[in-house]
């Protein structure tokens, strides 16, 4: 049965948004972490060919603030995710962060903790995930930078003993 997000309806609701998703690769109970890099928005100008746009211009993001949210499926309520980490020094589970590690060209490091994964199922798991940004203008403005799918694959070993 293939997932909710593969699904004809979806193509025909979110048609035009599926093709912006990230398809991402991990393993069951490893530390999952990933960089996201920030663009200035380009300007709003008329249709232009494909040749002619503006080139993307990294966005400093000293002073934001950022989160990141894995969830079973896209209508799960944060409080049902598998993990949401942030920017601050808190998240859920604990040992996960975001961090702006080069903050002045938009380049941010989301990691999210190992046990976090540790109870997926054998075999593939796909799980949607979001990192999102808030910036400091006057209003506050919050915007996706990257949505997409992250398929699991299983591990051999479950625990370890250390010697």
């Amino acid at each position: 049965m293939p997932h909710w997000w593969e699904h004809e309806k979806y193509d025909e609701h979110f048609g035009r948004e599926r093709s912006c998703l990230v398809r991402r690769k991990a393993t069951r109970g490893d530390t999952v972490q990933f960089q996201v890099q920030v663009f200035q928005p380009a300007p709003p100008v008329g249709f232009q060919p494909q040749s002619t746009q503006p080139a993307k211009v990294p966005q400093n993001i000293a002073g934001w603030y950022a989160w990141a949210t894995l969830k079973y499926q896209w209508p799960d309520v944060d409080a049902q995710a598998i993990a949401q980490v942030t920017s601050l020094p808190r998240g859920t589970p604990p040992g996960g962060s975001i961090v702006f590690t080069e903050a002045g060209s938009g380049i941010m490091l989301v990691t999210f903790p190992p046990f976090a994964t540790q109870s997926f199922p054998d075999g593939e798991f796909d799980v949607v995930y979001d990192v999102q940004t808030q910036d400091t203008s006057s209003p506050v403005v919050t915007t996706t930078q990257e949505r997409g799918v992250f398929t699991f694959s299983p591990d051999a070993t479950r625990s370890i003993t250390q010697p």
